[in-house]
């Protein structure tokens, strides 16, 4: 699951956008935007497209592509 926050500011700090990324891996903008927002899959050959462009660390990497969704219950705190 993508980290939407993270990439989405990343996006931002590297001064680039969806749609420029997009045509770099070949898609079109509404599906980047569409996997950005985990509504379609990210390939895995996409997202190490990302990092090169993006330029995340191989530490990072699993910050922005493997996010874990919390169970609403955990995030109460209960």
């Amino acid at each position: 699951m993508v980290n939407t926050d993270k990439l989405k500011g990343l996006i931002v700090e590297k001064k680039t956008s969806q749609p420029k990324l997009a045509k770099k891996l070949g898609i079109a903008p509404a599906t980047m935007n569409q996997k950005i927002h985990n509504k379609r899959p990210m390939l895995l050959e996409e997202a190490l497209k990302l990092q090169e462009l993006l330029e995340i660390s191989d530490a990072d990497f699993r910050i922005y592509f493997f996010a874990e969704k919390l169970h609403s219950a955990t995030k109460r705190g209960s």
